[in-house]
């Protein structure tokens, strides 16, 4: 797949520059972290040394949510100065796993809100927080047919396979705490349920 360029004129316009952005990151969660949490293979299946670190993959893959506009390799690209392309980055973040990403949020989501800059995140002594939640239509792939069940609408049957987040948020900042993905069909009931383990006395 070729690499797709953005124009200069939306370069300069990202929300962060390259190395602003990756300094940023780099804080949120260290390279070494990330290790920990995911052994990372040496070697690729193919047997050649990976190309890109795992870093890097998921500085990119945040990166690339930030902009408007552009493909996941071109950001990799933009980011690392790695060439990929978008089929193997596809294979790379499956071969992650679905808990190495919920470790992931577990790790780096945690409260902002500080009672003297953000007083209405607050009663009294006790943080404010809420739950709310999403569902996204996934792609009809064999795959996903195979792990997901098409729920009906109101007047026909769905269309799309459902996949259904809820998340725990502070109040104020709209900054997420926890989260639960329904990988299993879940709804947002259930899965807004199981986030009641992560509040805190504060």
């Amino acid at each position: 797949m070729t690499i797709s360029q953005h124009p200069p004129s939306s370069i300069s316009s990202s929300i962060f520059s390259e190395n602003n952005f990756l300094s940023l990151f780099s804080k949120l969660i260290h390279p070494r972290s990330l290790l920990a949490l995911h052994r990372q293979q040496k070697k690729s299946s193919a047997g050649a040394p990976s190309v890109l670190s795992l870093f890097s993959l998921i500085a990119s893959m945040v990166f690339h949510v930030l902009q408007g506009s552009g493909t996941l390799s071109s950001h990799v690209r933009q980011l690392s100065g790695t060439k990929i392309c978008d089929s193997s980055l596809s294979q790379r973040r499956q071969l992650l796993g679905f808990p190495f990403f919920h470790s992931l949020l577990e790790r780096v989501l945690c409260p902002l809100a500080q009672p003297q800059s953000n007083p209405d995140s607050f009663y009294k002594t006790f943080r404010l927080v809420g739950t709310d939640g999403t569902q996204w239509s996934l792609i009809n792939s064999a795959q996903i047919k195979k792990m997901t069940i098409k729920h009906p609408s109101r007047r026909n049957g769905s269309a799309f396979s459902k996949i259904s987040l809820s998340a725990l948020y502070e109040l104020g900042t709209h900054n997420p705490l926890a989260a639960q993905i329904g990988i299993e069909g879940e709804s947002e009931m259930a899965l807004s349920s199981q986030l009641s383990s992560h509040l805190k006395n504060d």
